[in-house]
């Protein structure tokens, strides 16, 4: 069961552990986030803003959900659709 998440420390951890940043980039997105940013969801804000993250995937770490985002060699970005067989996702591959 996943669990919302309220600051941005533990929404970097996440957006780690998922696949979506490396350490590296990481780094990067602390270095966009400027210290008043302590929530979690001005920070998701921020890091959409700064194109870090997607919508699609600030939405999903802020609802505490860390599996999905990596298939093999691609990261999903975002939802297009779904039907009574499936889900349409859009991805892109790390190269």
């Amino acid at each position: 069961v996943s669990a919302t998440i309220a600051d941005r420390q533990e929404l970097l951890d996440r957006a780690v552990s998922s696949g979506l940043f490396t350490t590296s980039q990481r780094t990067k997105a602390e270095g966009v986030l400027p210290p008043e940013s302590q929530t979690a969801m001005r920070s998701a804000q921020l890091l959409v803003q700064a194109n870090l993250l997607t919508r699609f995937q600030a939405e999903r770490l802020l609802a505490g959900r860390t599996d999905g985002f990596v298939i093999g060699q691609y990261v999903v970005e975002d939802s297009l659709g779904r039907g009574v067989l499936g889900r349409v996702y859009r991805a892109k591959h790390r190269t």
